[in-house]
């Protein structure tokens, strides 16, 4: 269920056309120098850099019969993959404590990516349903960074499988940076025959913060 809502890092993204600037060179190995804002409870793992694999970014998709509202947020609401083609690497930090699971991805693409307009101008709730499936994605505070755009989103997804019903919640925090992104998805972390602790909104916010200043960095 966590990976249809996680679908790592899948946060609407469109390829901005027609842009010719100088882009500068980040490192996003450097994403791996927020391992230290963990404490000794957290399990650290890092991965890369590596090229973008369509696979490892892709999600599992909605059942068929899933409608939205409205209906053209459908590529947001169900979680939008990197466009079609587009070419790079990326490095990856993940970290499971305190009832959490946080990761961070640091990408460098081939081509400039910027926040799709849409999704400010109509896609701040949007709600879906289905057959044993329903849930919703809501734009939600991002931290203001300098020189970048931020996105937030909530989503929440609600199935039920031979009567039993199960909830999930995620956060995802894009920073878009010309041809990087870094990006910050927050989940509770399931333990059987206990509740699932509440999604530390907080230090997913700063961890974005953190990672855009760590690729920034020399």
């Amino acid at each position: 269920m966590f990976k249809v809502l996680i679908g790592v890092l899948c946060t609407c993204l469109l390829v901005a056309c027609g842009q010719t600037h100088f882009v500068k060179k980040l490192n996003i190995t450097n994403i791996f120098a927020v391992r230290s804002t963990f404490g000794p409870h957290f399990r650290v793992r890092t991965t890369g850099p590596t090229r973008i694999d369509p696979k490892q970014l892709s999600q599992r998709p909605l059942p068929s019969g899933v409608t939205f509202d409205p209906p053209e947020c459908e590529k947001y609401a169900s979680g939008q993959t990197l466009p079609p083609g587009l070419t790079g690497n990326l490095a990856v930090i993940s970290a499971e404590g305190e009832g959490n699971r946080f990761i961070a991805i640091a990408i460098e693409a081939s081509e400039p990516v910027s926040l799709d307009p849409t999704i400010m101008q109509k896609c701040q709730h949007v709600t879906f349903s289905g057959e044993n499936v329903n849930g919703t994605a809501d734009v939600v505070d991002s931290p203001k960074i300098g020189d970048a755009q931020t996105l937030g989103t909530h989503r929440t997804l609600e199935t039920t499988m031979a009567t039993v019903a199960q909830s999930g919640e995620i956060y995802d925090y894009v920073a878009y940076l010309g041809n990087y992104l870094v990006m910050v998805t927050a989940s509770p972390l399931m333990v059987r025959n206990q509740p699932p602790a509440p999604v530390d909104v907080d230090r997913a916010k700063s961890l974005l913060t953190d990672a855009v200043a760590a690729i920034r960095s020399r």
